[in-house]
């Protein structure tokens, strides 16, 4: 009986479908421990992916979410596997789910899509918006045939500020191409005459025309260091409003950024760089109906500044505020409760 239920266990061990390409050889390590590694880390973000599956995104997030993106990180900070196969069919296969959710009907009044680094998109009845799309930093993640796709879905792109890991040349083509707008500070890509340039030192209004309706969008003038970084406060036809706050990390903004409640509309969610300088205070200006963060795990930063998953979830608790903490493809469906 315990010969038969182990060799059932390994058929099933080996029935999994995996990441990584894998012959029966594979199955003898022995003297190629890079191999066993790859495989390795091929079983475990299987198991991610389905631990995400189960556990979709909610407020606060539950332990066998944590548990997985904890599994992640570790992965994640590992520079070895960087450019491997498994990770790279890892996040292919994230970027597919999104596209899979962007071609489905719209179930809640918003549904926010997580992509790689600080990228994200909002989706309402009226608009699909997207921020800091890009199909990697260093290297390309995403191939162009994937992310043409999320392209198409969206109606509109901002971008923070001009750093590769914000801005893709090939993505800001990807819009303009098909005649769709691009809203970037002055420093991001200025020879492109087809990106609409908006920066001013104060907090100013700015209108985005699309084919089927408009948004309303305060232009805050943030700043990470000495680089532009517009923060964009965006509020859709169904009163909705979103802010993503780029790579803002300034010590001078912030006597400007305490004094925000007033000038804004009540925000619903609020996308915020994971590492933002004074993390409690930002979020206090925004007041936000739930906090999402950006920006873990850039694969372009040495594992000292990959921000972890597990870093983020100590920051997120200690907040007075609701918070989901996502990772690559996922998606949060919100709604408002007025």
């Amino acid at each position: 009986m315990k010969k038969f239920l182990y060799t059932c266990s390994i058929a099933l061990f080996l029935s999994l479908p995996l990441l990584g390409q894998t012959t029966t050889e594979d199955n003898e390590f022995w003297g190629s421990a890079d191999s066993y590694l790859l495989r390795q880390t091929a079983r475990t973000l299987d198991l991610v992916n389905q631990a995400l599956q189960d556990y979709p995104p909610t407020v606060g997030n539950s332990v066998p979410r944590r548990l997985a993106l904890s599994n992640l990180d570790a992965i994640l900070h590992n520079t070895a596997f960087d450019k491997s196969e498994p990770l790279m069919s890892f996040v292919q296969t994230r970027i597919q789910k999104v596209i899979a959710g962007l071609q489905s009907p719209l179930t809640s009044d918003m549904a926010i899509y997580k992509l790689y680094n600080d990228g994200f998109i909002v989706r309402t009845q009226s608009a699909t918006v997207t921020f800091d799309m890009v199909m990697g930093s260093t290297y390309q993640l995403i191939p162009d045939s994937l992310m043409s796709q999320l392209v198409d879905k969206c109606d509109v792109l901002f971008l923070s500020h001009k750093h590769r890991d914000h801005v893709d040349p090939g993505v800001v083509a990807m819009f303009t191409e098909r005649g769709k707008q691009v809203v970037a500070p002055a420093e991001a890509l200025p020879d492109n005459s087809h990106i609409t340039h908006f920066r001013k030192e104060q907090i100013d209004d700015l209108t985005i025309r699309l084919p089927k309706t408009a948004l309303r969008v305060k232009v805050l003038p943030g700043h990470q260091d000495e680089l532009q970084n517009n923060i964009y406060v965006v509020t859709t036809a169904e009163g909705l409003t979103f802010v993503q706050t780029g790579d803002q990390y300034l010590k001078e903004d912030i006597p400007w950024i305490e004094q925000l409640p007033s000038s804004l509309p009540e925000v619903d969610v609020l996308l915020i760089n994971c590492w933002a300088m004074e993390l409690r205070t930002h979020v206090d200006a925004f007041r936000p109906r739930l906090v999402i963060t950006g920006h873990e795990n850039e694969l372009g930063h040495g594992i000292d500044h990959r921000e972890a998953y597990w870093m983020s979830y100590l920051k997120l608790d200690a907040l007075p505020y609701p918070y989901s903490l996502m990772t690559w493809g996922e998606c949060y469906e919100y709604n408002a409760k007025r």
